[in-house]
């Protein structure tokens, strides 16, 4: 259901934290297809995957379906993108000029051809809910954002929803374009962290409704993080499938990146006809068969996997506040990201013994990630 005025007079919060419409003159309702389709629209814009905004356009009802190839060429998607990140910036309409946004909307309609371009009905009851909301939130913060308070709910339903849509919503938004390309993609840290404080957000709004603790609004400590992740692993979910494959990734290419420094550090030995290898690489592969093999060498997805990784450690450092500042930090901040690393590390190892009747479950998960990943590094070698 969508209340297209939502302004105090017409809604009403109960005792219960429950919503209570008072007048029903402007309602509809938005499919569960196209809410789906929304999402989708949403994340491939934040991902800036423009790739696919003309096929949501066709989805979204905003052009006939075959005219993908026409609305490419006709500025509707430069535009289109314009509009929404001067939106996204906060400050509502007062950021964009209204009447020439109206202009060039009509000018676009009639630029393509047989007027391709067209607004669906049910937008404009969208336009009018989010223009109140907006006005309302704008009343109180000069720079407040609709999109951005979008943000929470579309973050915690793409985490969350088992729907193959919503997980390639969800591969969109952490991934970018190359989320299809599942020998090549890895985690933005910056999408991540936006997409956890998102969901954080939701978890404290829905929380307070319901009279919890405020404090949820604060970093989360270790043992909640530990049990959060620990839950992922659990459940079968999209989000479940995707931090095995990049947790996989990234423990393998430590253990290469570990063997690597190991082997260096390592006394050289000088063999007949002159050849030089270390020692520990003489003990473990004597015949050289690995020495240049890409199982045992970290590859351009691995190093920025690595930095990923270590990028997301540093920004948990704000979302999990379980250990103390190190007082050996650098002015980055280096050493009190360790420390968290290494707390989170710690309650996971704990809390993973606690619940020690599902690792053979989740052990399997990962053996068969490895095993996938490892006949692709050994595919693309040929």
């Amino acid at each position: 259901v969508l209340h297209c005025d939502p302004h105090p007079g017409n809604l009403l919060r109960t005792t219960d934290g429950k919503l209570c419409i008072l007048d029903w003159g402007l309602v509809t309702t938005i499919s569960p297809d196209l809410q789906l389709t929304l999402i989708e629209h949403v994340a491939h814009l934040t991902a800036e995957d423009y790739a696919k905004v003309p096929n949501d356009l066709v989805r979204l009802g905003f052009v006939p379906e075959g005219g993908e190839t026409d609305i490419e060429s006709s500025g509707v998607v430069d535009y289109l993108t314009f509009v929404y990140s001067t939106w996204n910036s906060g400050g509502g309409a007062s950021k964009l000029d209204v009447p020439a946004l109206l202009a060039r909307v009509q000018e676009l309609t009639a630029e393509t051809e047989n007027g391709l371009f067209q607004i669906p009905p049910y937008f404009a009851y969208v336009a009018k809910s989010f223009s109140v909301l907006e006005g309302i939130g704008l009343s109180s913060d000069p720079d407040y954002s609709i999109v951005q308070e979008t943000l929470p709910y579309i973050s915690r339903r793409i985490m969350s929803d088992p729907s193959p849509r919503t997980a390639g919503a969800l591969e969109t938004f952490v991934f970018g374009d190359v989320k299809d390309d599942r020998t090549a993609r890895v985690l933005s840290p910056k999408r991540v962290e936006t997409l956890l404080q998102g969901a954080r957000k939701y978890a404290a709004a829905t929380a307070a409704v319901d009279g919890a603790d405020p404090t949820l609004l604060q970093p989360l400590d270790t043992e909640a993080a530990a049990d959060a992740l620990l839950d992922t692993l659990q459940t079968p979910s999209p989000l479940q499938a995707l931090v095995v494959e990049q947790l996989t990734l990234v423990l393998a290419a430590s253990s290469r990146q570990l063997w690597s420094r190991l082997r260096d550090a390592s006394p050289r030995v000088e063999l007949a006809g002159g050849e030089d290898r270390s020692l520990l690489g003489l003990l473990v592969d004597p015949l050289g068969l690995f020495r240049a093999s890409r199982l045992v060498e970290n590859d351009e997805r691995d190093h920025k996997a690595l930095e990923a990784a270590r990028r997301l450690v540093e920004a948990a450092s704000s979302l999990v506040g379980g250990a103390p500042a190190d007082a050996t930090a650098g002015p980055d901040g280096e050493g009190a990201a360790n420390a968290e690393a290494a707390a989170l590390a710690r309650a996971l190892v704990r809390k993973a013994w606690e619940r020690r009747e599902h690792i053979p479950a989740i052990s399997r998960l990962f053996l068969v990630e490895a095993l996938d990943q490892t006949a692709a590094r050994l595919g693309r070698g040929r």
